[in-house]
């Protein structure tokens, strides 16, 4: 399995694409800086949003990506 990471402001929004994340996605990231996480899924928004109201500032979850 690849590791697809992609950058995240405090905001949430995406700031730094890595290329794997892009290829594993199917979607061009770089396109997307400037955008929330869940513009790429709202799934992705929803972990996320989980992790930023919990103290430990973690969650996780899986999500399955189909193309």
């Amino acid at each position: 399995m690849s590791a697809g990471v992609i950058g995240l402001a405090d905001d949430g929004t995406i700031n730094l694409p890595h290329r794997s994340a892009s290829e594993l996605l199917g979607v061009n990231l770089q396109n997307l800086i400037g955008q929330p996480l869940a513009a790429i899924s709202p799934e992705m928004g929803e972990i996320m949003e989980k992790a930023r109201s919990r103290n430990s500032g973690t969650a996780d979850g899986q999500i399955l990506f189909s193309h």
